[in-house]
């Protein structure tokens, strides 16, 4: 029987912390005639390359390759995707796990769809998690109408003749966000992105010796000069306008803003914070327009502007306000009726030791942040306002195992309130 799908997954050193990858992909749903895995290790120097050539020769559904250490996983997943016959290749990492199902459904959603692209859904113990994509099953979408820009780790399933046909291959060697870089290179010529969301299929599982990939402090310059390749393919594939804005948006946020910001930017060595900010600097000039910036909500404006002056000391500063800055929830009321439990939740910002309110300032009909949040960080009151943010306010409400870290969405309703605290400074003031 042709193989429907081939699971590739790049091996080095893995020691005890493999044993749950194996047990999955030999306890699939899909008949084993039916998919392959093939283990590719990177010339690990421990007793895992006999391992792997004994589950080669007990199992018939594994295949084992051995190649001299390049030291990062981008040449064993291509020598996989080289070596594998599957009509679709789902990747996975040596110390994650899939659900037993998994194979099963994304293989029949992608073939039911002539899916180049089907996405599981994923759950963590460590890692965030773009939840929003998974809210629902999604047929068909692209990166021109589907937020898939969230979703930029490489472990799902692509139909090999697709990678084939665009030559999508990873960077090799040494590197970061090589991850990021594929998917780009994969979003934009796809024209059908498939999302499973109903059931959890990618376990990211922490390791406790702290060896999970990606878990190293980055080294600016190397880091940046990464993600400037993968900006580079996003530009070469779009258009100036909202578009490209809001795909640069999502990397300005997360990678440039994120990492000088709390709370780490102020633990950081002065040495090292500075090259940091001058990576993150030089890499913003280049790609960040004014659209990408005002699209931005209001403390990352705040964020951008001062980024973007090179206030460094004030860009410290607003990370230390913003890190006592929490959210505090209170259960008000639990009660079973009609056989389902019914909960009502009230959420609030505050910041500060003593729980006070997170301020906002009214003029008229319109919201700012309130000027204590950047008092003394830029040269003039300037402000940011927040009026049309606090219409996209949400809480979300799930359900979590403890232990699988599997998530259920729960039905909930939001209601926003503010509270009217008076004038302060001439200003009105609320929380």
């Amino acid at each position: 029987m042709a193989v429907k799908v081939s699971v590739v997954i790049p091996v080095y050193n893995p020691g005890r912390y493999i044993e749950p990858c194996v047990e999955s992909l030999l306890h699939q749903t899909l008949p084993q005639d039916e998919y392959e895995v093939i283990f590719v290790d990177d010339g690990s120097s421990d007793e895992t390359p006999a391992y792997l050539d004994e589950l080669a020769d007990t199992h018939d559904v594994i295949r084992s390759i051995h190649i001299p250490n390049s030291g990062w996983p981008g040449r064993p997943r291509n020598i996989g995707v080289d070596a594998a016959a599957g009509e679709y290749i789902q990747f996975v990492d040596q110390d994650d796990h899939l659900a037993p199902d998994a194979l099963r459904r994304l293989y029949e959603m992608g073939a039911r769809n002539g899916s180049d692209i089907v996405i599981g859904k994923v759950a963590s113990n460590f890692r965030g998690i773009p939840h929003g994509i998974f809210r629902a099953d999604r047929d068909k979408c692209t990166i021109h109408d589907f937020p898939l820009i969230d979703s930029l780790t490489p472990h799902k399933m692509f139909r090999t003749a697709f990678l084939r046909e665009h030559d999508i291959r990873y960077a090799e060697g040494k590197r970061r966000l090589e991850d990021q870089l594929y998917m780009v290179q994969s979003y934009f010529p796809a024209r059908v992105v498939s999302i499973l969301g109903s059931y959890t299929c990618y376990f990211y599982s922490k390791r406790d010796d702290g060896g999970n990939a990606g878990s190293t402090k980055i080294v600016p310059s190397g880091y940046y000069g990464n993600l400037r390749e993968v900006l580079d393919v996003v530009v070469a594939n779009t258009e100036p306008g909202e578009f490209r804005d809001r795909l640069i948006r999502r990397f300005y946020r997360v990678e440039m803003l994120g990492r000088v910001s709390e709370p780490a930017l102020p633990k950081y060595d002065d040495e090292y914070r500075s090259n940091l900010i001058d990576a993150v600097e030089k890499l913003a000039a280049d790609f960040v327009t004014d659209g990408v910036h005002d699209g931005l909500a209001a403390v990352g404006r705040l964020r951008s502007t001062l980024l973007r002056q090179d206030r460094r000391a004030e860009l410290v500063e607003l990370a230390r306000r913003c890190s006592d800055v929490t959210g505090q929830t209170r259960l008000d009321d639990l009660s079973w009726r009609d056989g389902r439990a019914i909960c009502s939740v009230t959420t609030q910002l505050v910041h500060n030791s003593d729980k006070r309110p997170l301020l906002l300032l009214r003029q008229g009909d319109r919201y700012y942040l309130h000027p204590s949040l950047y008092d003394g960080l830029l040269p003039s009151r300037e402000r940011f306002e927040v009026t049309d943010e606090l219409g996209s306010f949400r809480t979300e409400m799930a359900l979590r195992d403890r232990e699988s870290a599997v998530e259920w969405p729960c039905p909930a309703e939001f209601i926003a309130e503010i509270e009217e605290l008076g004038p302060a400074e001439g200003l009105d003031g609320i929380a």
